[in-house]
Order: structure tokens, then C-alpha cells, then sequence
């Protein structure tokens, strides 16, 4: 008997008697019920082998039940693509591999298997170049090129394991040590490293310490002073010695000082650490909260020294004298000058008149007269009249010295305030000479460009006679404009419905960069009107570029529904084939096994 199978031609084949497995041609499988007394055969649809397969209806119009036509990633309710002669599960077009023709699982967020898919840790392409390709088309140049070394490259198309080692001539790889690769092989390493102690950075060139042990200082090849203070940037000979302070040392008498310019003295050639604003314990005034220099062979500055010449003792007031040379009453500043009295002039004419008075009233108590006394009472009112232009005399005196003390300049302060005039007025000339060559510079140019102006606006009167409107040109630049978005749009669809043709996209690139190279151009149409023409030419090029490219997609859509029909047709083909009385479809008992 031949197969009952419309399409089979096979005479020989006994369709009803074959297992339904595609390129399986064993006798089904069969087991023996008893009914009323007699056995009966009941057939299965598959040999012994694949007997124990799912023994589901099928759904309808389809080839698989509901379970086995699910996605095989779990937690994924979407359906499979069930194809012919692929194991199971079956992967839903999410989770499927985009590669043709494969159809294992998606390997994490890749969208290609691991088969598929480049090595190269976070990179979403495919593997270029072959069925034993690895990376992808970017990444096919980044392999190590040692021989039999398939590890991606680190610097210079090799690996971190075989880094060669940079000395000339040398032929060892970079030693890889465990804190990470070093810059030279284990032999040169601790030719060219760091001689700091626990460093294994490499060292600057004719130096060895590297970038983070070496002075800063230029020129200086030595160790930096950081083993107490990490922060200090300088070595012993250029740093300053106070305690937190990062400043480069101070050059005097042809060498470094031991501290910087704002710790060091200000006089000149002493290298001692200054304890006030500006001087030393040696050249620094002893006066309590006074800062300014010593005069010499003194141990005071001139405001607190004794005015007296000679005298270098440290002076009662300011701007005063010493307790040797000073008037004894209180806050008077005048020099004594009446001998074991210790007074001043006035203080000791004063106490002479008080004495006189006193014993010219014992003497008239005791009636003494004498025939001079109208002589000497005329001598006494012309003294006393003397002494008290003394004493306005000495009071003028007095206020003149205390506004001259408010307003005092040492010799010193006066000489530093003329030489910050100097500067100054040395600063605003040389300011002066450089805006008045700044204001000839910029009415140069400022005539320049009158004279430009004045030229350009007799080219625009020129281009206005010789072209139409520029209204006329706008319009036919905005139609421009609307037909490339329009055909823009239409690119951008046709990339949306054909993902398929990447190849196309650089074309595409190529053709926007053009259309916005003439977008460009057309702005400025209206100045240069000649090249109007040309550019319409170029556009009517492109527009034929792309209706040539909307053919071809049309074609390749037009082959990919012919291909689909021809598929529909071959599986319309297969899935025709008449199941015999005896099918599963039809029977309601279950299997215990199968006999041949």
C-alpha cells in the first residue's frame, strides 16, 4: 500500500505507519488494550525513541500546545518562534539572538548570544570577521598581537602582560606586580625607579626621585623635606624651616637662607628668622609692641631711644629722654638741664620764683628796707615780665613740638613713602604711554573699518542693481528647506521600516552632511545670487539620489515578501498532511509504553 500523503510520491513509504519526527522513519509505537475480551492496538504518533515526547493537544493553526510554544526565559509570558530542528526552549524575537539564523537565548542586556556577541565587557556589537571571530569590528584591532594571546589589548596593541619594556634594545615584557604593571621590566625597574624609601614610581629623567619625592625648586635634583610634613614641596637647602609654612627659600648674600622672604629678616644680608612684621631679634626694637629697626650700636629704634647725643638708654616717653636726662615731674618731656635738681628750665624757674617770693615776704616781716629796694622791685617786674614771654614763648614751643610728634616720619618711613610714590607715579606714566598707544592703535583700526564699511556698502549698492530681490531668493530658500525636511522624513521612515539595510546609514549620513552643507550655502544666497543655479542642479542630483534609493528599498521589500510567501507556501506545504484514524488528536488514553 502506498503513503496516503497527497505530496509524497514515494510508493514504498507507508506514511501512517511512520513516526511523526521531521528526519525520523521508525514504525510508531503501540500498546495493547484488552475490550471485551479482545486486543486492540493503540497507535502513538512516535516510535519507541521519542514516545515519552508532550502528550498536549496542539493549538490551533499551530504545530506546538501552549507550553512548549512559550518563551524559555523564565518569568517571559511572550511566544516562541518554534522553528524546524531547533531543541527546546524556543526564544520569543526579545530574547532570541539577532544573528539569522540562530536562535539561542540573548546573553544578559546583550541582543546576541554568547556565541554572537564581542568579548569586550560592555560592548553591545556583534563579532566581525568569521565563524571563529571573537571581538567585533571595533574591537577586532584591540587584540593582543603576542603570539597564541587572545587577551585584549592595553597600550599598544598588547596586552597588560606582555607591555614591553620601554629601555631601547631591551627585550622583556613590563613586570606585572601585585599593587599593578610597572613601567619597566623587573631589570630596569630599579634602574629607573624611585630611590624613595617604599616608592615604586618611576623617576624623572637625570633625577632619581620622581614627581612626588623631587624638589620643586627648578634645576634641583634633590630629595623633598616631606618625611615629617607630606604637604612641604622643597628640599632642605630651598624650603623654608617654620613649621607649616611652603614657601620657597630667600637668596641672600649669593645663598639660601634658611627661612622665605616673609620669615627673614629685612636687613640686609641677615639670614636670622624675623619674630615681628619685618626684623630680627638683633635688629628689632626692644620697645615693647614696637616692630621697626634698631639704630645702630642701640638697642632702640629712634622714637624710643634718648634724644640725648650719646645716650642710648631707652627713653621715658616716646620721642622723649632716658630717666637720666628727663625732667622728674610727670609726663614732662623736657631735658634736664639745671644740674642735681633733675628739673627742666621751666619747671626750675618756676621753683626759683617760689623761693624768692617766700623769702622777700620774711624779709619784709622782719622790716628790712633798704635803699635799693625800688631798684630791685623794678629789676623783679621787668623779670617777671620776661619770664612770662618766656613762658608764652615756651608754650608755643610746646604745642609746635606735640604737632610736630602727631606728625612725625622717621627718616626711614619717609625714604620707603617717596619710593611707593615713586613707583607709583613711575607705574601711572608707564600706564599712561601704554592707553595712549592703545587709543592711536584703535582709531587706526576704527578708520579701517569705516573705510571697510563704506566699501561693502558700495558692493551691496552694486549686487542690488545686478540681482533680483532677496525676497524672491528667501522664498525659493524656504521651498528648498520644506522639500529636504520632507524628504528627511521620508528617509527617516524608510530607516525605521528597513533596520535590516545598516549598510545605507552611512550613505544617509552622507546625504544629510550634504544637505546641510547646501542649507549653509543658500543662507547666504542672498549676497551672491550666481550661484543659485548650481545649487539647484545639486539638489535636483540629490533628489535623484534619493528616489534611486527609494526604488531599491522597494525592490528589497518587493524580494522580502516574495521570500516570505515562497516560506508560507513551503510550511503551507507541509503542515498539509492527512493524519491518520488513529491520532492523538482523537484519543482520549494515556500511553504505559510502547512495543514495536
Amino acid at each position: 500500500m502506498g503513503c496516503s500523503e497527497p505530496d509524497c510520491c514515494d510508493k514504498e513509504c507507508n506514511y501512517d505507519r511512520v513516526c511523526r519526527v521531521d528526519s525520523c522513519s521508525r514504525k510508531h509505537a503501540y500498546w495493547i488494550k484488552r475490550v471485551h475480551g479482545i486486543d486492540v492496538k493503540v497507535y502513538s504518533d512516535f516510535c519507541v525513541d521519542r514516545d515519552s515526547m508532550c502528550k498536549r493537544s496542539k493549538d490551533t493553526n499551530h504545530r506546538f500546545c501552549s507550553h512548549h510554544r512559550r518563551c524559555g526565559v523564565e518569568g517571559c509570558g511572550n511566544r516562541g518562534d518554534c522553528p524546524r530542528k531547533v531543541p527546546l526552549p524556543w526564544m520569543c524575537p526579545s530574547h532570541i539572538c539577532r544573528i539569522d539564523e540562530c536562535y539561542k537565548q540573548r546573553h544578559d542586556r546583550y541582543d546576541y548570544c554568547k556565541d554572537h556577541r564581542c568579548k569586550v565587557l560592555g560592548c553591545y556589537e556583534r563579532r566581525f570577521g568569521g565563524i571563529d571571530a571573537e571581538w567585533c569590528e571595533a574591537h577586532a584591532s584591540k587584540i593582543c598581537r603576542h603570539d597564541n594571546c587572545r587577551e585584549s589589548v592595553h597600550l599598544t596593541f598588547f596586552c597588560k602582560s606582555h607591555q614591553k619594556c620601554p629601555v631601547k634594545d631591551c627585550k622583556h615584557f613590563k613586570h606585572h606586580h601585585k599593587d599593578g604593571l610597572w613601567d619597566f621590566c623587573e631589570t630596569h625597574h630599579l634602574e629607573y625607579r624611585c630611590v624613595f624609601k617604599d616608592c615604586t614610581k618611576r623617576c624623572i629623567p637625570n633625577c632619581r626621585y620622581c614627581t612626588a619625592h623631587k624638589c620643586t625648586f627648578e634645576g634641583c635634583v634633590s630629595v623633598r623635606e616631606n618625611e615629617k610634613d607630606k604637604d612641604q614641596i622643597f628640599c632642605k637647602e630651598h624650603g623654608c624651616e617654620v613649621t607649616r609654612c611652603y614657601a620657597v627659600a630667600m637668596v641672600v648674600a649669593k645663598g639660601y637662607a634658611p627661612y622665605c622672604r616673609r620669615h627673614t629678616c629685612t636687613v640686609a644680608d641677615c639670614r636670622e628668622v624675623c619674630e615681628g612684621a619685618q626684623f630680627c631679634s638683633r635688629h628689632c626694637c626692644t620697645w615693647d609692641g614696637c616692630d621697626k629697626t634698631r639704630i645702630d650700636a642701640s638697642a632702640f629704634c629712634v622714637e624710643h631711644e634718648c634724644r640725648r647725643a650719646g645716650c642710648h638708654n631707652k627713653c621715658k616717653l616716646r620721642l622723649g629722654y632716658c630717666e637720666e636726662h628727663c625732667c622728674k615731674i610727670d609726663q614732662c618731656l623736657n631735658f634736664n638741664d639745671t644740674g642735681s635738681d633733675k628739673l627742666c628750665y621751666e619747671h626750675s624757674r618756676k621753683d626759683l620764683l617760689r623761693k624768692v617770693k617766700h623769702f622777700e615776704d620774711r624779709l619784709r616781716g622782719r622790716g628790712h628796707e633798704t635803699r635799693h629796694y625800688e631798684d630791685l622791685r623794678c629789676r623783679h617786674e621787668k623779670l617777671r615780665g620776661d619770664y612770662d614771654e618766656v613762658v608764652i614763648r615756651l608754650n608755643a614751643s610746646l604745642e609746635e613740638i606735640r604737632c610736630l610728634r602727631a606728625t612725625w616720619i622717621s627718616e626711614e618711613d619717609n625714604r620707603i613713602w617717596r619710593k611707593d610714590w615713586d613707583d607709583r607715579h613711575a607705574r601711572l606714566l608707564y600706564d599712561l604711554n601704554r592707553e595712549q598707544k592703545r587709543v592711536e592703535h584703535w582709531e587706526r583700526k576704527a578708520g579701517e573699518l569705516l573705510r571697510r564699511v563704506d566699501e561693502v556698502e558700495v558692493l551691496l549698492a552694486e549686487e542690488r542693481r545686478r540681482h533680483p530681490s532677496t525676497a524672491l531668493l528667501e522664498r525659493q530658500i524656504e521651498d528648498l528647506i520644506c522639500k529636504v525636511e520632507c524628504l528627511e522624513e521620508e528617509l527617516r521612515c524608510e530607516r525605521e521600516k528597513h533596520i535590516i539595510h545598516e549598510g545605507r546609514q552611512r550613505e544617509i549620513d552622507r546625504l544629510l552632511c550634504t544637505v546641510a552643507e547646501l542649507e549653509k550655502k543658500l543662507a547666504n544666497e542672498h549676497l551672491r545670487g550666481s550661484r543659485y543655479d548650481e545649487l539647484l542642479k545639486k539638489l535636483n542630483l540629490l533628489q535623484g539620489w534619493l528616489s534611486n534609493e527609494k526604488e531599491k528599498n522597494e525592490i528589497l521589500l518587493e524580494e522580502i515578501a516574495r521570500r516570505d510567501e515562497y516560506d508560507r507556501c513551503r510550511r503551507d506545504r507541509c503542515d498539509r498532511r492527512r493524519f491518520r484514524s488513529g491520532s492523538w488528536e482523537r484519543r482520549s488514553g494515556r500511553f504505559p509504553g510502547g512495543v514495536c
